[in-house]
């Protein structure tokens, strides 16, 4: 499958579920390595790069990504892998013979949706994770000093463990 149809088909599904979604990929005036879909929804706003089976996001779409990162926008990967191949109908692109999974830029798997409707699920658990991005440079510290040996810390959207009392 390519990238084209898949993105189709996840625009158009995440258009029915109320997501203003924007292709901002391939235009001359662009930045290179923006990602491909920029979502509005009141569930998730957010940057969204799409690939197909193994491709991994470019050296200039992950600085972008940390760029993007740094001005609190959440930006993930959404991959479909085909497990089947069956190039005969693609209206039943969800039907087993593919495997969506939300990623990010580093190839870590964060979620895996049960199908196309389900992205936006996915999406918005991980912007929750991460949505009080502001308030968290300023309790950083705060949060290091009183973590214990085995918590998993989150800042600035990475996971960090402690390794003890600081």
């Amino acid at each position: 499958m390519k990238e084209n149809d898949f993105q189709k088909k996840l625009i158009e599904q995440l258009y029915s579920q109320g997501c203003w979604s924007f292709n901002i990929h391939g235009h001359k005036m662009q930045k290179s390595g923006v990602a491909d879909l920029l979502i509005l929804h009141r569930r998730f706003n957010g940057f969204v790069e799409l690939k197909v089976d193994k491709k991994k996001p470019s050296y200039i779409q992950k600085d972008v990504d940390k760029d993007v990162r740094k001005r609190y926008f959440p930006s993930f990967v959404a991959r479909c892998v085909q497990l089947i191949p069956d190039y005969r109908n693609l209206d039943h692109l969800w039907d087993g013979n593919h495997r969506i999974t939300i990623e990010n830029f580093e190839g870590e798997v964060l979620c895996r949706p049960a199908g196309l409707d389900k992205v936006l699920d996915c999406l918005q658990a991980l912007a929750q994770q991460t949505r009080d991005w502001e308030k968290i440079p300023k309790i950083a510290a705060d949060m290091f000093r009183t973590c214990k040996e085995g918590d998993v810390v989150y800042h600035a959207g990475k996971k960090f463990m402690c390794e003890g009392e600081i």
